[in-house]
């Protein structure tokens, strides 16, 4: 019960928290594109596999007379018959299927965190340019002291942006660490078996194809993950370019500036998420992983 407190107290600092203060209706149409783009990666990748996996069994039965399954069980077992018996068969089929849909829903609730942590940092970034073009506006029609007083209302909002912006990558990295750690770790153990299975298994053509797309549908799934969570890093690392030219050159008084230096100091701390605390989620680390697997999968293919 507390993690799900945990993850609605996120959801809601996510998508509530400064609303009123400071928003983008561009931007957030964006994230929510590419929360869709994810979430279809999801869905077509694991109801690709339940639907090839039905339709072999679909074949199985027409060519060897067995029951339609997708995943072995205890009970029933092929030889087990009857109305009573093939009900239960359908519910475990349905059972799987369920599990998949709850554990897709799952993936792409993790996953949207990322994205809306992500609309967080260029959030941040349009503010504080914004809020530099209106100090260079406001520069000739308003005196020292006002323009710096506003300077500093402004720049004093852009601060507790960032700080929440921070909140929500660290506590999100605290709700839903177990999902993506598990995830991304069960899919690189995934690709490690697979290059076993190549090493010891005498392969054809067919046997290869397979293979490559099994490693394809991984190897998606992976990126669904360490991208999002690269673009967190990535737009995070942006911040302090912004906070640069927010226009802190135009206000005369002194005492601004070290704000901003301390500011930039502050944004320049990396926002690096991790699985399990041990795997950099990344575009390096993601295509460091890809171009390994396809690089054994050629090389076995050649020899």
């Amino acid at each position: 019960m507390l993690g799900w407190k945990k993850i609605r107290e996120v959801f809601g600092r996510l998508l509530e928290e400064n609303r009123s203060v400071y928003s983008c209706g561009e931007l957030e149409k964006e994230s929510m594109k590419q929360i869709k783009r994810y979430s279809l990666a999801f869905i077509g990748v694991s109801y690709m596999t339940l639907v090839m996996s039905t339709i072999d069994g679909l074949r199985a039965h027409f060519k060897e007379g067995i029951p339609i399954r997708t995943e072995v069980t205890y009970y029933p077992s092929p030889s087990n018959s009857g109305v009573i018996v093939n009900i239960l068969r359908f519910l475990v089929e349905f059972h799987w299927w369920y599990i998949v849909s709850v554990m897709v829903a799952i993936d792409s609730l993790a996953v949207a965190s990322f994205v809306f942590v992500t609309f967080k940092f260029k959030l941040l970034q349009r503010y504080f340019k914004d809020m530099g073009l209106t100090v260079r506006r406001d520069q000739s029609n308003m005196t020292d002291e006002a323009l710096a007083d506003k300077f500093r209302r402004d720049f004093i909002v852009g601060v507790k942006l960032h700080e929440n912006a921070l909140w929500c990558a660290e506590n999100v990295q605290k709700a839903f660490g177990w999902v993506y750690s598990v995830q991304v770790f069960e899919t690189v153990a995934l690709l490690v078996m697979c290059l076993v299975k190549l090493v010891t298994t005498n392969h054809n053509m067919i046997f290869l194809l397979a293979n490559f797309a099994f490693m394809l549908c991984v190897i998606i799934l992976n990126g669904s993950y360490m991208m999002p969570a690269g673009d967190v890093t990535y737009e995070a690392s942006e911040v302090p370019t912004s906070i640069f030219l927010c226009g802190w050159e135009l206000v005369r008084q002194t005492d601004l500036r070290f704000l901003v230096v301390v500011a930039i100091q502050r944004s320049q701390v990396p926002v690096i998420m991790k699985a399990f605390g041990i795997m950099t989620l990344s575009y390096s680390n993601f295509i460091a992983v890809s171009l390994f697997k396809f690089y054994v999968q050629f090389q076995i293919n050649l020899f």
